[in-house]
């Protein structure tokens, strides 16, 4: 087995119940837990609201970063996770985002990252929790 150097997950939430999507702290609580929930802990923070409405927020982890856009008139979330190192697991925080915010539909594109060449990257795309 190759030993990339961190794992980058793009996820994507759709169905995602208008109230939780457009909640300031529930959203940045729910990416604090996040990071728990992938075994790291975050260094710093930066959250928004966005016009005409959504939250962005990006998290910065001791081994990596933790992004949100959030869409709460569409019911839409993206995430941008990754990951590197030890027991940090970027699909840990997947599954508690997932978990947590009960989409009806999701999917994600998972990179292994940090090959010496394009042959050995393995993505995977449509990934279900």
């Amino acid at each position: 087995m190759i030993r990339t150097q961190g794992t980058h997950i793009l996820l994507e939430l759709w169905q995602v119940p208008e109230l939780s999507l457009s909640d300031f702290a529930f959203v940045k609580n729910t990416l604090i837990q996040a990071t728990t929930a992938s075994c790291t802990s975050y260094e710093g923070f930066k959250f928004s609201k966005c016009k005409p409405t959504g939250i962005s927020g990006v998290l910065l982890l001791k081994e990596g970063h933790l992004s949100v856009r959030t869409w709460p008139e569409r019911g839409y979330a993206s995430f941008d996770i990754y990951t590197c190192g030890g027991e940090v697991s970027a699909r840990k925080a997947m599954k508690y985002l997932v978990e947590t915010l009960k989409p009806g539909k999701h999917n994600a594109i998972t990179i292994e990252r940090g090959f010496e060449t394009n042959e050995a990257m393995q993505i995977k795309i449509n990934e279900v929790v």
